[in-house]
């Protein structure tokens, strides 16, 4: 099968060519990519290649498959690495399109399922949450509103022992009125500004969408537990995990937002980024 439509983007730090079989797929590539300069020619020798067989564009391109499912061919995926004489079928559950898998990236990074936006006045604001949780909704918020910008918006990706997040700048997924579920949209259709350099996170507010409506601030034991429940395996080890997290949430300012409708979440999140956060919780 010919691979005649490809794109390249440099993602942390691994130049990544696709060359599709599809142009609907290779499109659906360039724009689900488009905050990290896509090019539809690469000018560097490619660390990754992927190869495509699909007509659309899937999941599993950007997300971990079932552990259950390592060393099966995720079927009509190929890749060639720097060196490769042949492209070999993709066995990996990682994703091939998210290289924090490659050797160039072993043990780099320490990950976890949080936002993150730079404010004015080198403020950067790390907002874990479960999947639910607003964090693409407090993105758009402190983006349009509070001249934000994007660094991260579903996993955030810190250098390892320290508190530095690098820009993962993917499609966000957001609802739209004529949709029961989210649509991918290109980050830079949404947010006026995206990150291209690494920022250092100075403030933690951990969502959670529940009964209550609070802006709370966290101790740093409280925080280091909770920000634990949040880690993506992305290869750290668990002394350079714990480490990481440790450091991060015992010289950071750590609070909460607990939120049950939309129209409560800027009000609640605008308050803790203020420091208006109670400590008992209440308004």
């Amino acid at each position: 099968m010919n691979h005649d439509h490809h794109v390249s983007f440099e993602l942390l730090g691994i130049v990544v060519t696709v060359k599709c079989a599809h142009e609907s797929c290779c499109e659906q590539v360039s724009a689900f990519f488009s905050g990290h300069s896509v090019t539809p020619v690469n000018t560097e020798t490619p660390d990754l290649v992927v190869y495509l067989e699909w007509a659309e564009f899937g999941r599993y391109l950007y997300r971990e498959r079932p552990k259950k499912e390592n060393g099966q061919h995720l079927d009509g995926v190929y890749f060639m690495l720097r060196g490769d004489s042949k492209p070999q079928p993709w066995r990996s559950i990682y994703p091939p399109l998210v290289p924090y898998h490659l050797s160039q990236n072993e043990g780099r990074f320490v990950a976890i399922h949080a936002a993150s936006i730079a404010l004015p006045k080198d403020r950067c604001i790390l907002l874990p949450g479960d999947r639910g949780a607003g964090k693409t909704s407090s993105s758009l918020h402190l983006c349009t509103k509070r001249g934000g910008t994007l660094v991260t918006d579903e996993i955030a990706f810190l250098y390892v022992r320290s508190r530095v997040v690098v820009p993962v700048l993917l499609a966000m997924g957001v609802m739209e009125s004529s949709s029961t579920a989210k649509v991918a949209t290109p980050a830079a259709d949404l947010c006026p500004t995206l990150a291209t350099t690494a920022r250092e996170v100075t403030d933690i507010v951990f969502l959670e969408k529940g009964a209550e409506q609070e802006a709370k601030v966290w101790s740093p034991e409280d925080s280091f537990r909770r920000i634990m429940t949040h880690v993506v395996d992305v290869g750290a080890t668990s002394d350079d995990t714990v480490t990481t997290l440790a450091r991060l949430t015992r010289s950071t300012p750590c609070c909460s937002v607990t939120w049950n409708d939309f129209a409560s979440l800027p009000r609640l999140l605008d308050q803790a980024i203020n420091g208006d956060a109670n400590s008992d919780g209440k308004d």
